[in-house]
């Protein structure tokens, strides 16, 4: 079969998993292997900027704009125009996260006519669960577009399931999470050509990706099908910075949408958060450095030190006013070296997976982006997926999200698999490797009392 209906919310089941792991923590030293960057601490030069905010009083008053600042917005957009060279500007709009995102354009192209209840929305894959309870709250049906013995479905799978459900929505991870999988340029082609021949709307949720992760011509792609409006791009602060918490991200959108999108933000919370968006915006910019060089974002250094004297003529304030250029030449260095070091993290936990696991697991170990991996083993066997992940957390504090986390449907293989991110500080991750290796190669599946009580 080529698609899953949905049966149940894996979102249970992962907010069953964050309970197990609070309760383990209590008796035992945990690591949490499953944990995105959202679980760790946010770079330095991120919370100094963040500081520097209070400090000077930039974001605790309202923009009045509910599609965020408008110097927050253009500076979003410049940075997506220069990573391919385009010539044409899309637009950007601040929402209070991914998750927010997600609901605020799905409410509004709902409302609109865009997509409607009668026809499916399809994911790509297994997905993080925000999108099948996202579509039940909704009511609209939803479908993982799935292979049994791959992670990520073929193309012509893919194809055929759209030809055959016509979805009105098409849900694209980038990269693919629970795992770092991104295909080759002309599988995402050829996903917006069987888009548009259905009118589908397609979603790029890209939270995942992170500022090294440079695919420049996929990157042009999605660029150029967002400028067409019938692509939106949803991303956030949560793992790519550490920000969860604060709840800050950004829809993509080409023009004709915006103001529809401003609407449904303006009905739910007049506008969005605005503490953080600044350091967003920054954080974009030296996403851009990263890429292409500090040289080449003077220019945002230029425009922000000219905007400095007027943003505190349009909002007053006791601070001294400062030189925005300033705080944005001095975070970019910070920043730049601290997602050095976060690359260097991720690669060497990277390599000590394989050095692990190459030879004994099931489906190969692919991080073409992101900072998740999947791990698949023959011992991992899907009747014991609920009692290992209890015996893993309460008897070793280690922490981990399987398969039923990230999958609609009744798993019908014989083995799951467990979501590690490499985020993890290296001895953490290496502590939380060689129990899994050994526990895995030497464990007798019993219960978890029986664990407990004899182990």
């Amino acid at each position: 079969m080529p698609t899953k209906k949905i049966v149940a919310d894996p979102s249970d089941k992962i907010y069953e998993s964050f309970s197990l792991f609070i309760e383990a923590a209590r008796s035992v030293k945990t690591v949490h292997m499953s944990a995105g960057v959202n679980w760790q601490d946010a770079s330095p030069a991120i919370i100094s900027l963040l500081q520097k905010e209070l400090e000077t009083g930039l974001t605790y008053k309202n923009y009045g704009r509910s599609a965020g600042g408008k110097i927050i917005t253009d500076i979003l957009s410049y940075v997506e125009r220069d990573i391919v060279s385009a010539k044409n500007k899309i637009d950007s709009v601040i929402v209070n996260g991914a998750s927010d995102g997600a609901h605020v354009l799905c409410s509004y192209l709902l409302e609109s006519g865009i997509i409607n209840k009668a026809q499916t929305a399809i994911m790509i894959g297994y997905a993080f669960p925000i999108y099948s309870s996202l579509m039940e709250k909704l009511g609209i049906d939803y479908t993982e577009v799935m292979n049994t013995s791959t992670i990520l479905p073929s193309i012509e799978q893919v194809e055929s399931s759209i030809h055959t459900i016509q979805p009105s929505l098409i849900i694209l991870p980038l990269p693919h999470n629970p795992s770092g999988i991104i295909r080759e340029l002309a599988y995402y082609r050829r996903i917006f050509t069987a888009a548009r021949k259905v009118n589908a709307i397609v979603i790029v949720d890209r939270v995942c990706l992170m500022p090294w992760d440079t695919h420049i011509e996929l990157n042009e792609l999605i660029y150029h099908e967002i400028a067409l409006g019938s692509t939106f791009v949803i991303d956030s602060m949560s793992k790519s910075n550490s920000l969860a918490g604060i709840r800050i991200g950004y829809i993509l959108t080409n023009h004709e949408h915006l103001s529809h999108l401003e609407k449904e933000i303006r009905y739910r919370n007049l506008n969005p958060t605005v503490f953080g968006t600044p350091t967003m915006a920054l954080c974009r910019v030296g996403d851009l450095a990263l890429l292409k060089g500090i040289a080449f974002t003077q220019k945002y250094i230029r425009l922000l030190t000219r905007y400095s004297k007027h943003f505190w003529l349009e909002y007053p304030s006791d601070f001294t006013p400062l030189n925005l250029g300033a705080i944005a030449q001095q975070f970019l260095a910070s920043y730049i070296r601290d997602q050095q070091q976060l690359k260097q993290r991720i690669d060497i936990n990277f390599n000590n997976i394989n050095k692990l696991f190459s030879t004994r697991v099931t489906q190969p170990i692919i991080l073409d982006g992101g900072f998740n991996v999947l791990l698949q083993l023959p011992e991992m066997i899907t009747e014991n997926e609920n009692n290992d992940q209890l015996v893993l957390a309460k008897k070793y504090g280690i922490c981990i999200l399987t398969k039923n986390c990230f999958h609609s449907g009744h798993n019908t293989n014989n083995n799951y698999f467990v979501r590690l991110s490499l985020t993890i500080p290296e001895h953490d991750f290496l502590r939380g490797l060689t129990t899994l290796y050994d526990y895995y190669k030497c464990t007798k599946h019993v219960t978890v009392d029986q664990q407990l009580k004899f182990g």
